[in-house]
């Protein structure tokens, strides 16, 4: 509540002079009736340049350069997120195998290396993304953690594994078909399912 006050009584070119100086460029713009215009009118992990930034930044994030990047940025303190780390640690201690999370859309691993102190534990958790295959072909050939993987489509991931979690992280406001995705899983009956960083409005 008190974020929509303080947006009516700050001014505009202020906000926008902290959002350049933070990085936070993404802004939901007009009214499109069809997907594919508001897809020709924006930019995503599909623009070279962006792809070409982010693998930058991930190369830095498993020298050790830096703890973790995030759509580019990079960095290098921990930042656990406790409120969804508590939460998977409960279901996690409910299991006697290894908890197998299915980060769909995950990027180069934005939340696995944010908490990596407590996710990077491999007799603890199965941490899989799906992503493009550019960024999987991309990993491949690299050196990943070993409970760290990588895989182009839903078929892929489902072949090999039953996911025990289902996270949407920043990704749902991103897909053309969203809906038939979570159905998809629904189906699936998977138990555990969470939405972080997911924009809402309160207008169709």
């Amino acid at each position: 509540m008190y974020k929509k006050f303080l947006k009516l009584i700050i001014p505009k070119p202020f906000i926008k002079t902290i959002n350049k100086i933070l990085n936070r460029n993404i802004r939901f713009v007009g009214c499109y009736k069809k997907w594919k215009y508001a897809a020709k009118n924006s930019t995503g992990y599909s623009d070279k340049i962006i792809f070409n930034k982010t693998k930058k930044s991930f190369l830095k994030v498993i020298s050790n350069k830096a703890k973790y990047e995030r759509d580019s940025v990079l960095f290098y303190s921990e930042n656990i997120n406790y409120p969804f780390i508590n939460i998977l640690s409960k279901i996690q201690s409910k299991h006697k195998s290894c908890l197998k999370v299915l980060d769909f859309g995950g990027s180069f691993g934005s939340t696995y290396f944010q908490n990596y102190s407590i996710l990077g534990n491999k007799d603890k958790f199965h941490w899989g993304i799906i992503e493009q295959k550019k960024i999987v072909n991309f990993v491949k050939n690299l050196k990943l953690k070993k409970n760290l993987f990588f895989f182009s489509s839903i078929n892929n991931y489902i072949k090999k594994h039953n996911p025990d979690v289902l996270l949407f992280s920043s990704v749902i406001q991103y897909l053309e078909f969203s809906h038939r995705i979570i159905n998809y899983f629904i189906k699936k009956k998977i138990k555990n399912i969470f939405f972080l960083k997911t924009p809402f409005a309160d207008t169709n």
